[in-house]
């Protein structure tokens, strides 16, 4: 895996377009700055995991093995957030349900993972 920490606020990334590039020759054609950074190899094993934030621009090469390369992202917010608008990682069809400044509060959606109440 290649990562880039970037801190949204100090480059003005726009976080629904950085979800929609995939490649890192299209995010820094998109944000040029990107490209006079350096990128730091990580290597991990089969089997391995990485928790990071959204922040932080990570990719890898291509898969050379016969074996399909597996991946499982989970995506975490503070309670209490609200839909501004914005589509982001949303369906079409959840957006069409939600106006701006619904809560996030389903719990089939969006699970609760912890609060200080239930400690």
């Amino acid at each position: 895996m290649i990562i880039m920490i970037i801190i949204h606020t100090l480059f003005n990334i726009n976080s629904a377009q950085l979800f929609q590039t995939t490649m890192f020759t299209n995010l820094s054609q998109i944000y040029p700055q990107l490209s006079n950074m350096d990128s730091v190899p990580v290597e991990m094993k089969a089997g391995s995991a990485s928790f990071h934030s959204a922040g932080l621009v990570h990719g890898a090469a291509a898969n050379m093995t016969k074996y399909p390369r597996r991946a499982m992202t989970y995506q975490m917010m503070p309670v209490g957030c609200k839909f501004n608008g914005k589509k982001n990682i949303l369906t079409d069809e959840e957006v069409k349900k939600l106006k701006i400044g619904d809560l996030f509060d389903d719990n089939n959606k969006n699970p609760l993972l912890y609060s200080k109440e239930s400690v």
